[in-house]
């Protein structure tokens, strides 16, 4: 059932980026104007597809390193550092002297004491500050993008408490791990995923808060009427530059 599940959802996900490049190359290059659910779909898929995308634009790259690098990897120093001492320095109770095995042991040690759901908790906690913080200040971009985000967020944050409080804590004693049958904590490594995407998405967004003007679909900030034809005069002069360095490539 579970497979069938996910070669469903697979399919689905091909079929819908299929449909979205067939309305950004069948419509929107040919400047056609998207209606009803047509519309709908499309501004869905470039509001989850911007925020990634643009987080592997040239002049993000340093910035999104230097974020992943001690947002996402110096957040996991303690369960590094007990992969080193376990797998390494070998400890003379251990279950098993095959590195694999200690990898395992050393991982599934920090997952029984709730170190992933920890780690997911207070990397959504995190995000939640910049978002409000942009409430606060004047011109809010990206409005909608933003509150969807807070509201992800904070029930991730509200079910990885429930989930953690009920999770069993013991200490960690790798003799007791002697013929054990290692598994993953399947919840636990689910909001450590939904975590670092929410993270990423937030990071994006703040990226896009520094180009707004690029993303006039996304972007619900009410413009003065004047701002928003000179904007909608920019997106369309670089949609024009872009269809006409994609045909002179093709040529």
């Amino acid at each position: 059932m579970v497979m069938f599940l996910i070669i469903f959802f697979i399919l689905l996900l091909v079929v819908a980026i299929a449909y979205y490049f067939y309305l950004r190359n069948g419509y929107v290059k040919k400047n056609k104007q998207l209606n009803g659910f047509m519309k709908f779909y499309y501004n869905v898929v470039q509001a989850i597809k911007e925020p990634y995308k643009v987080l592997l634009k040239e002049k993000h790259r340093l910035s999104v390193f230097l974020w992943f690098l001690f947002t996402i990897f110096a957040a996991q120093i303690g369960t590094i550092v007990n992969l080193i001492k376990h797998v390494i320095f070998t400890e003379p109770t251990s279950a098993n002297q095959d590195w694999w095995v200690l990898v395992q042991e050393s991982l599934y040690m920090d997952s029984h004491s709730g170190s992933f759901y920890t780690f997911s908790i207070v990397l959504t906690a995190s995000v939640l500050s910049p978002l409000f913080i942009k409430f606060v200040e004047n011109g809010v971009h990206f409005k909608k993008l933003k509150v969807l985000t807070i509201v992800l967020s904070i029930f991730t944050l509200f079910f990885g408490g429930i989930f953690y409080s009920f999770s069993t804590i013991d200490n960690r004693d790798y003799s007791s791990l002697v013929n054990a049958q290692f598994s993953i904590d399947k919840w636990q490594l689910a909001f450590f995923i939904i975590a670092i995407v929410i993270a990423l998405y937030s990071y994006g967004l703040s990226r896009m808060d520094l180009d707004a003007e690029s993303y006039p679909d996304l972007d619900d900030f009410k413009y003065p009427e004047k701002e928003r034809e000179r904007v909608n005069q920019m997106a369309q002069t670089e949609a024009e530059h872009s269809e006409e360095e994609e045909e002179g490539v093709q040529v």
